[in-house]
């Protein structure tokens, strides 16, 4: 008998989704984690890359980063020091001077 029980109880339990720390069933909640529309441009927040709609994407003002003109790459990375047209960040010699910049940033000097 106390089998046949605890498996009445089992049954009811997942059967009937009751939450017996809140006291709520499962459904009573009216949306999930992948629901969620913080800017209600219909996009969930889980798959939209600006969730909070100020037009700056999500992982770029979450890194600290700054985008002004909006175009997804963040201005730490556009920046062109020296004017040629390559951003430092792919740029060797970031400022022109004609060292290598992870020579002249090591501490290692040229006597010649």
């Amino acid at each position: 008998m106390k089998k046949n029980l605890l498996f009445y109880f089992l049954l009811v339990f997942f059967v009937s989704n009751v939450d017996l720390f809140s006291q709520t069933t499962l459904s009573d909640t009216n949306s999930t984690l992948t629901d969620i529309d913080t800017d209600g441009d219909g996009i969930s927040d889980m798959n939209d890359t600006d969730a909070n709609g100020d037009g700056v994407i999500d992982w770029i003002a979450d890194n600290g980063l700054t985008d002004a003109n909006n175009n997804g790459t963040p201005d730490e990375w556009e920046k062109d020091t020296d004017g040629d047209g390559l951003a430092d960040v792919y740029d060797s010699d970031a400022n022109g001077d004609g060292v290598i910049d992870w020579i002249a940033n090591s501490g290692l000097t040229d006597a010649n």
